[in-house]
């Protein structure tokens, strides 16, 4: 079978089938389409060019909002959730990354004024287990985010609330795996008491406390405070748009069009504990990164891999030429194993210091893709990358080509983006402190989670702590984890091999992996190394 490069994948005929054709796929494109050193660099590990099958036919993600989907067809809300799913059937299988709907409240909120709560409830469940068939390939589930929280209207509020309501009810008993609900924080709308959707803040931890889901995204961090909080969402497992330098920010009818993600730890190996040399591989690697993307760009142009979306009206100056509404798009540069990174460099004899240089190193980078947007005209961003697959597949290459170094390529993964390391004591509140300082550098995108050493079910106030907390500290992003396992018989917690109430083995056990929760059982094997050596923050 196929080595599983994503979680989100049944291992079914059709995947079995697409991995043979992605290989095939690949293969054409390193022999006529990409230039030979770009290509080495990815199968060197040192730039890794994401969703390579798709590099001469289509972008990565993009942002939405309801009627442009629908085009205003929809007669009711059930018309309107049946010809959506539709609807992202077709996107899913026409891009390679994720579709974010920016304010799922307000848009389905003409067509609640019809419905009775328990019927709009059943519909939403109902558009959900939709949601969690594999329309895509035929093999996955389509990578759908519904951001939601600020409408204070009436019909807003009831969709926020039946929203939760219905997520909560789950799959007879099983929690949904998609769409991933994205709960928008906004000062004197939701976050504190008296706030007009403070309660819906309260339910949606009561729902995070049992699901994972929702996930929080802070519209008055520093960075998004000058965008309208209505333009702004996730797309996909963390994709961030924000200024424009074409014209209209924010992430509705934009999106990224391809990401390449840089090896620091390579680079740092490569150092032997010169900042000087690091520094150069850096630029240079940034460099590399920068031309690739552009060379993709370019492909994708000439190649129509924005013709469906124009069609449809679904991007930025859709009735332009192609290269004027492709301009308004994204173009992200990523990294991961800032902390192995630092580690290679000897420069950790503290966390405080091992976050100073961190946040040196970031700020660099940074400032050379703000550089690149200037000098292409095009939209470049720094992401820190969630390497589901890369994670694995950079310290694998890097023991084959410089041994096994403790503490660097001894482990089977690299830590994400900027991530502290998943084995490392440190307190929930710490963690958040630590991470706080690198998201307002990565304007293409960034997550910090905490970890909980069980499902806090029936203490949702302590949910609503960490989201506040995190907002405070300028997080753009933020989740909160814990290991859920659901037997069949429908007990949930931590269970070893047996279900502590029936005994049974039938357990599912559900985990994060890079945004999304996934089946422990399905993970990448870098991503399965990490989660045995996941603590708990305090």
């Amino acid at each position: 079978m196929y080595n599983r490069a994503l979680a989100n994948c049944d291992s079914n005929a059709t995947n079995e089938l697409i991995s043979w054709g992605v290989k095939a796929k690949i293969e054409g494109l390193k022999k006529d389409v990409i230039p030979a050193m770009h290509m080495t660099q990815h199968e060197n590990c040192r730039v890794h060019m994401h969703d390579l099958e798709y590099y001469d036919v289509s972008y990565n993600c993009i942002g939405l909002d309801v009627e442009g989907l629908l085009g205003g067809r929809a007669k009711n809300m059930r018309d309107a959730l049946s010809r959506l799913v539709r609807e992202i059937a077709n996107l899913t299988n026409l891009q390679s990354g994720g579709i974010g709907i920016i304010n799922f409240d307000t848009d389905m909120a003409a067509y609640a004024k019809a419905g009775a709560d328990e019927d709009i409830r059943y519909e939403l469940n109902e558009f959900y287990k939709n949601l969690n068939i594999n329309i895509r390939k035929g093999c996955e589930r389509a990578y759908v985010t519904l951001n939601f929280g600020l409408d204070t209207s009436n019909e807003g509020r009831r969709i926020s609330r039946l929203m939760l309501e219905a997520f909560f009810e789950g799959d007879d008993g099983m929690p949904f795996i998609f769409p991933n609900l994205v709960f928008k924080l906004r000062d004197g709308v939701n976050l504190s008491l008296g706030d007009a959707n403070y309660d819906l803040l309260q339910l949606s931890a009561k729902v995070t406390a049992h699901c994972m889901i929702p996930t929080y995204f802070n519209t008055d961090a520093s960075y998004n405070s000058p965008h309208p909080p209505e333009a702004l969402g996730i797309v996909g497992c963390r994709t961030r748009l924000g200024a424009n330098i074409h014209g209209t920010d924010g992430a509705i009818y934009r999106g990224n069009i391809a990401a390449s993600t840089i090896n620091l730890v390579q680079l740092a190996l490569e150092s032997h504990g010169s900042q000087d040399m690091f520094y150069s591989l850096l630029n240079e690697t940034m460099n590399t990164a920068y031309e690739m993307l552009l060379q993709r760009y370019k492909t994708l142009l000439g190649n129509y891999g924005f013709e469906w979306v124009r069609e449809k009206g679904l991007m930025v100056d859709f009735d332009k030429s192609i290269d004027t509404m492709a301009r308004n798009n994204t173009l992200a540069i990523g990294f991961i194993g800032l902390w192995e990174c630092v580690h290679a460099l000897d420069i950790t004899s503290s966390i405080e210091k091992a976050q100073k240089y961190g946040l040196e190193i970031i700020s660099h980078m940074r400032g050379m893709t703000d550089a690149y947007t200037k000098k292409a005209g095009l939209n470049f961003s720094l992401l820190a990358t969630s390497a589901e697959g890369i994670s694995g597949k950079f310290p694998t290459h890097d023991k084959k080509t410089y041994g096994e170094i403790k503490g660097l390529t001894d482990r089977d993964y690299y830590t994400n983006s900027f991530h502290v390391q998943v084995g490392v004591d440190m307190g929930c509140f710490d963690k958040i402190a630590w991470e706080g300082p690198f998201h307002a550098l990565c304007n293409g995108g960034c997550i910090t989670y905490v970890e909980l050493n069980e499902c806090p079910v029936g203490n949702s106030e302590s949910i609503v702590d960490l989201v506040t907390y995190a907002h405070a500290y300028d997080i753009n992003y933020f989740g909160i984890n814990f290991p859920l396992d659901i037997c069949t018989c429908g007990a949930k917690g931590i269970f070893n091999d047996n279900c502590d109430c029936c005994g049974k083995d039938e357990i599912t056990r559900l985990r994060r992996v890079s945004g999304y929760l996934s089946e422990s059982r399905k993970f990448t094997k870098g991503k399965k190394a990490e989660l045995k050596e996941r603590k708990a923050h305090q």
